[in-house]
């Protein structure tokens, strides 16, 4: 369950966020499933910064620090080209980032909440102990990028592109993924929670020991052999849709 603490501060530039704040995000990104499969979740150091993301990356430029405890919030970009950056306990919050191409970004304890990535570039990223809450992603190339300990929740990945990703200990609830392609990936200790997979491309993905019975997989793009979901988990009903694919006649 996802607990969202209703509680506003207001914030002027260059100000520290307090105490209650960093409470509010650790609190919306802890979840049952996440916590079962011990998945290790963001944690921030305090205090928090508010800054402009376009004036952080060019710090960074100059200096190679690692960018650290900001809090980039209604940030808005367009057909952008952001160099290399290094991101540590920050959070971003309803920004959005359309058509904009990040060049190996890594995000390290991040929160990503209510922002929009749609049709980016952020190949070969960097993603560990970080979330994702109820952000679009739609049609964002996330090739051969690295995502470990996640946990994400209402995100919308239609379209995206994560070929040959490598994901380990994550967590998707209730993410939409249809007609992504998420095909020559490498999944460990990764679960899905009511996703929507409608026409994904897993060719060549083993989604062995993963539990899908409740998430939609109607038209999925698999081997002809079905072999990427040898050790999953599927009800019935997907079981009959996929048997189709070998030619038999279910009645």
């Amino acid at each position: 369950m996802i607990l969202f603490l209703p509680r506003k501060v207001n914030v002027s530039a260059g100000s520290a966020l307090d105490s209650r704040v960093i409470i509010r995000y650790t609190e919306t990104i802890k979840f049952t499933e996440a916590t079962i499969m011990r998945i290790l979740q963001p944690e921030f150091p305090e205090p928090l910064y508010p800054a402009d993301f376009s004036a952080a990356v060019s710090e960074y430029r100059d200096t190679e620090e690692r960018i650290e405890q900001k809090i980039f919030k209604n940030f808005r970009a367009e057909n952008e080209r952001f160099g290399h950056a290094e991101f540590f306990g920050c959070v971003f919050e309803n920004c959005k980032f359309n058509d904009c191409a990040f060049e190996r970004f890594e995000y390290t304890n991040a929160v990503f909440r209510g922002c929009d990535f749609s049709n980016g570039s952020l190949r070969n990223s960097y993603f560990k102990q970080c979330a994702f809450l109820q952000s679009k992603w739609m049609g964002a190339d996330l090739s051969e990028s690295v995502l470990k300990e996640i946990v994400a929740t209402g995100c919308n990945f239609s379209y995206a592109n994560l070929n040959a990703e490598k994901m380990q200990n994550a967590c998707w609830k209730e993410c939409d993924f249809s007609f992504a392609d998420v095909a020559m990936g490498k999944l460990k200790g990764v679960a899905f929670s009511k996703c929507d997979f409608t026409r994904v491309n897993f060719y060549t993905t083993s989604l062995k020991g993963i539990n899908l019975s409740d998430s939609k997989l109607s038209g999925i793009e698999i081997s002809a052999d079905l072999s990427e979901l040898k050790g999953a988990t599927i009800n019935a009903v997907q079981a009959a849709d996929l048997i189709k694919n070998l030619g038999v006649i279910v009645q």
